[in-house]
């Protein structure tokens, strides 16, 4: 890791820091308090991690605030961060890993939703960015060695362990069992990993997947599968297709992503699943362009139904900002990917975007919470700038 991966995770933690200090707890994060005071398998519509998370600070601490209910969060997002920072150095490279760390400390939502409030989405992006740092290093080969393209692919252990930390983020949010079911199409089309679908070290990670979901299958049995009947009705059309509510939800993820990520997001999605769709054959192939149609197809497998799924949903039924955000989070891969191509030929402009955008983001954010705390554009508020407008 470079030193500017280094100053990237760490800014990113102090900024970080400073919200969670200053900004007042929402009421979903009131209720995940209440979890660490009543310890369970499980809860209603929400698996138990969430509740060890929030407590984390407390427990360090001996004192309950905003800023320690949230501690859980911060370091875990740090870790999150390092495990995408590992698996794009693994598929691509360094200089690329760099920016996509940089893209992902930035975006708004990846920032708060992620990396500051205590919610679900915290442990569940947190294993399972290790899950597919693990992925990456055991179906592709380090890159740069060319010799290395030539060898076939042959299962390993980490197979097990992929299914013990898919498990492990189903128990931070039910979206770990869409982003663990990728992983099998993923093999299925790429030939030259097929082979990791009916291997003994994939029976040993559905074993270590089955027994580390067991909390949430002894409490939905114990009250009559309440989490996964509501889970389940929740995706089923109740009403007629709106399109204007697609637009919206579109529309709402760019924002809260920010625009110049949003767009950038969807549109390098889209047309590398084009390019693998339309490159079929090379995904068997064992050349430099086969193993670069591969990596984008993992990266695809893992993201695309999420971020797709969710959005086509919107127009059937408003949906939260976090459903779709993890698959956009595992699409920054190739967003940093994109802008490292970018970069060597053009790279003051994707140094005066990346600072650009990060500048306005952090101005932003900085003025949305001084507002929240203080309310500082709040019509006859004290604390009020020339004497406010809100």
């Amino acid at each position: 890791m470079n030193r500017w991966a280094i100053a990237i995770l760490a800014w990113g933690l102090a900024f970080r820091s400073a919200i969670a200090y200053f900004l007042q707890p929402g009421f979903d994060e009131a209720y995940y308090y209440v979890y660490t005071l009543h310890p369970s398998l499980s809860y209603f519509d929400h698996p138990p991690l969430v509740a060890l998370t929030t407590g984390l600070g407390i427990w360090l601490t001996g004192d309950v605030s905003q800023f320690t209910i949230r501690i859980g969060t911060l370091i875990l997002y740090t870790g999150t961060l390092l495990f995408l920072y590992l698996s794009s150095a693994r598929l691509f490279s360094e200089k690329t890993a760099t920016l996509t760390l940089a893209i992902a400390t930035t975006i708004p939502f990846f920032q708060i939703g992620f990396g500051t409030l205590t919610l679900p989405d915290s442990p569940l992006m947190f294993f399972w960015s290790a899950c597919l740092c693990l992925a990456a290093y055991e179906f592709f080969p380090s890159p740069g060695k060319p010799d290395d393209f030539a060898a076939d692919y042959h299962p390993t252990s980490r197979l097990a362990w992929i299914g013990l930390l898919l498990g492990l983020a189903c128990l931070g949010k039910y979206h770990g069992f869409i982003l663990g079911a990728g992983l099998v199409p993923f093999c299925l089309v790429s030939s030259r990993h097929r082979s990791a679908l009916w291997s003994k070290w994939t029976l040993a990670s559905i074993a270590l997947f089955l027994l580390t979901i067991s909390p949430i299958l002894l409490w939905n049995w114990q009250h009559d599968w309440a989490s996964f009947r509501f889970q389940s009705v929740r995706a089923v059309p109740q009403t007629g297709y709106n399109f204007e509510g697609l637009l919206v939800t579109f529309l709402a993820a760019v924002g809260y992503m920010f625009p110049t990520f949003g767009f950038p997001i969807w549109w390098v999605s889209l047309r590398s699943f084009g390019r693998v769709f339309s490159n079929l054959r090379l995904l068997g192939s064992e050349d430099q362009t086969g193993i670069s149609q591969q990596k984008q197809l993992l990266i695809l497998s893992v993201s695309l139904p999420i971020f797709l799924g969710f959005t086509l949903m919107g127009g059937y039924r408003q949906i939260l900002p976090s459903w779709h955000m993890p698959g956009f989070f595992g699409a920054s891969l190739q967003l940093g990917d994109w802008a490292a191509g970018i970069q060597s030929k053009y790279p003051q402009r994707i140094r005066n975007w990346l600072w650009g955008s990060g500048v306005t983001i952090v101005l932003l954010l900085s003025l949305a919470l001084m507002h929240v705390t203080n309310g500082i554009v709040q019509q006859g508020g004290d604390r009020a700038i020339a004497g406010g407008f809100w």
